[in-house]
């Protein structure tokens, strides 16, 4: 019986599951510890915030121009350090298996190679071409002078034509977006007002008279909301057509039994003294 008996030992809060007996288990940090961590952690989330603002004064008060990638690197190094305390410390990779270090780190560095590959193909472009170098902006950014024959347009926005048929066109010069250019030229030929109206029609194009969205087409897609009428429900829906259930099918039903029977309830031109439309 005495061989039986396991020996207690006494609990000890700082190793509760006995890892320094020879018992695998889960780290547990002591609580110091992780005060200490997060105080850390709040330190360098105000170091941030302040090393952007000392920035901004710095360049303003002494003229100067600070590059973006400077603000970058002090902030991505700032979060770096926050990042491995979290993970060393919160996560407790650090008492964790090394192979564990070994995957995050190969995926830190893959992410990276993404992430500097991109970038370098971003901040380069505009060493092959200037225009690729700057920002992409909806309509365009107008950087380039773009010399161009356009079709003239009449009041109706339509191509103006001369006496032979031949479509108009003049040589213009576009400084601007593109897009701008080309609303600004329409807006030209029909007028403010004709140019609103058919806005107003094109918004509510997809849109019939009583508010329900047209049929689809190459240019317009019709989105439907809602559960589909009948979808839960237990018997199938009836339909106008006749290939539904309900009392369409037991009329059709019933019209099929009549035809088999040779149409028994149908009066024969015999019973009513006619002849027979086959001739004599």
């Amino acid at each position: 019986m005495a061989e039986m008996t396991a020996t207690t030992q006494e609990w000890d809060p700082n190793d509760p599951h006995h890892q320094h007996d020879g018992h695998h288990g889960h780290h547990i940090v002591h609580w110091k510890t992780l005060v200490l961590v997060l105080g850390a952690l709040l330190f360098f989330t105000v170091l941030t915030v302040a090393a952007s603002r000392a920035e901004i004064w710095f360049a303003q008060t002494f003229d100067v121009f600070i590059p973006d990638w400077v603000n970058v690197m002090l902030a991505m190094s700032i979060a770096t350090i926050k990042a491995m305390m979290v993970v060393m410390f919160f996560m407790a990779l650090k008492w964790d298996n090394p192979m564990n270090t070994v995957i995050l780190l190969t995926t830190i560095f893959a992410f990276a190679c993404f992430m500097g590959f991109t970038a370098i193909d971003l901040g380069n472009r505009g060493h092959v071409y200037d225009y690729k170098g700057v920002e992409v902006t909806v309509g365009g950014t107008g950087n380039d002078v773009i010399k161009r024959w356009e079709t003239q347009l009449g009041p109706d926005g339509e191509p103006m034509r001369d006496e032979q048929g031949h479509v108009i066109k003049n040589e213009v010069v576009i400084q601007g977006p593109i897009a701008v250019h080309a609303r600004e030229r329409f807006i030209a030929a029909v007028g403010e007002e004709k140019f609103a109206e058919l806005e107003a029609e094109h918004h509510h194009g997809a849109h019939d008279a009583h508010g329900a969205h047209a049929l689809p087409d190459e240019n317009h897609s019709a989105p439907r909301y809602g559960l589909t009428p009948g979808l839960f429900d237990a018997h199938a829906p009836a339909h106008e057509d006749g290939h539904g259930g309900g009392d369409h099918g037991a009329d059709a039903a019933h019209g099929d039994a009549e035809s088999a029977h040779g149409g028994a309830h149908e009066p024969s031109p015999e019973a009513h003294g006619e002849e027979p439309s086959g001739g004599h």
